[in-house]
């Protein structure tokens, strides 16, 4: 009998198998490609669910390293459009290239409305000396989710009004975002922070605060330079050293550990800027 039942038992297998992978959900959606995973955010508020939103930069990477691999750029072929900030090398160097060899692939810097804010500590492997992390700040996100709105009526113009509403309703909730992180950095206006890697300077211009960058040009800090920071900490009643997820931080956990403040880690990179802001702005406020 048991010799009988092997066959049955080995189509049922089977028959639940195909009907498993006949079942599974494929994501036919059309692809939109963003550079970064922040650019993430204001991308999927605006497009929606019709749209299927794709990171060239993995989570995890760094943008100082990034170099695309096959898959990547095959992904990138299949792309309705492409957003890019336009602020890190790489975007500059590696995306243009890659369209330029795909027809039909519409690249939108979404950041051009943006006023750069001067950093000579942060040339990312560049020479403009500007501060590349734009994403940074809530009021940005607003100005570049509406570069993001104007591309995809162009790209898909049948779905205007839909992509509009949405940039109405992001917008909203950046405008209460900057109202939240005003009133809970209030009292902190004058006020300065420690930061390994200078990634808050957009925060900080926003709402009046100063960052310490310990780190200047990818190139850690002198003993003297430390001195420094550690008198100017003091002076400024600094209660934080922030540390990004990306790196070691040495210096920075030496610091924390001299003025005995906590060491916070925190992801500049995250497609969860909203909550990452908050925060922050948290830490700043204890």
């Amino acid at each position: 009998m048991t010799k009988h039942l092997l066959p049955l038992l080995f189509l049922l297998l089977l028959t639940t198998t195909w009907c498993s992978c006949a079942d599974a959900p494929s994501d036919n959606r059309p692809t939109i490609t963003v550079s970064m995973e922040p650019l993430r955010l204001v991308t999927e508020a605006v497009a929606g669910d019709a749209f299927r939103i794709v990171s060239l930069m993995p989570k995890g990477a760094s943008p100082e390293t990034f170099d695309p691999t096959p898959r990547q750029l095959m992904e990138l072929n299949s792309s309705k459009a492409v957003f890019m900030f336009g602020t890190m090398p790489f975007e500059r160097t590696v995306l243009p290239r890659m369209t330029g060899n795909a027809a039909g692939i519409a690249l939108f810097e979404v950041a051009k409305d943006v006023k750069p804010l001067e950093n000579p500590g942060h040339a990312h492997g560049s020479a403009s000396g500007l501060d590349p992390h734009v994403w940074m700040s809530v009021r940005n996100l607003s100005l570049m989710a509406e570069r993001v709105c104007n591309a995809l009526c162009e790209v898909v113009p049948d779905s205007a009004d839909g992509f509009r509403q949405r940039l109405s309703k992001f917008q909203n909730e950046m405008t209460q975002l900057d109202e939240t992180l005003t009133q809970r950095l209030k009292g902190l206006r004058h006020r300065s922070f420690l930061i390994y890697h200078p990634a808050l300077g957009y925060f900080a211009r926003d709402y009046g605060l100063r960052q310490l960058p310990v780190e200047i040009d990818g190139k850690e800090a002198s003993a003297a330079r430390l001195e420094q920071l550690a008198n100017a900490a003091k002076t400024d009643s600094v209660q934080v050293v922030f540390l990004s997820e990306e790196h070691q931080g040495l210096q920075a956990q030496h610091l924390a550990e001299i003025l005995q403040v906590p060491l916070v880690r925190i992801n500049p990179l995250t497609a969860d800027v909203k909550n990452e802001l908050l925060r922050i702005a948290d830490c700043l406020a204890k």
